[in-house]
C-alpha cells in the first residue's frame, strides 16, 4: 500500500473555492502529475460547477507526444469522481 499516495482535492471539495484553495489544488495535481515520469503537464484549468468541483487537467503521453485532456468532476452531493 501507498498511504502516503492521494490526493488533497477530498479535503478541499466544500471549501470556498478561493485563491488559496485552487493553489493549494493546483499544486497538488501538478505534484501528481510530475510523479509519473510518462507524462508531461501542460495545463491545470480549477472551477466550480453545479455541486461539482472541475478539474480539467492537459497532459503529454511523453511515449507518443499524444496530448490528452482529463476532465475530472468531483460531485459535492455524491461524493464521487
Amino acid at each position: 500500500m501507498m498511504p502516503d499516495f492521494g490526493s488533497v482535492v477530498w479535503d478541499m471539495l466544500f471549501e470556498p473555492l478561493d485563491s488559496y484553495t485552487i493553489s493549494i489544488i493546483d499544486a497538488d495535481v501538478r505534484s501528481i502529475i510530475k510523479s509519473d515520469p510518462r507524462w508531461l503537464l501542460q495545463s491545470v484549468e480549477i472551477s466550480e460547477g453545479p455541486n461539482a468541483l472541475n478539474i480539467e487537467v492537459t497532459v503529454t503521453y511523453l511515449p507518443s507526444d499524444e496530448d490528452v485532456i482529463l476532465p475530472l468532476v468531483y460531485d459535492k452531493g455524491t461524493n464521487t469522481l
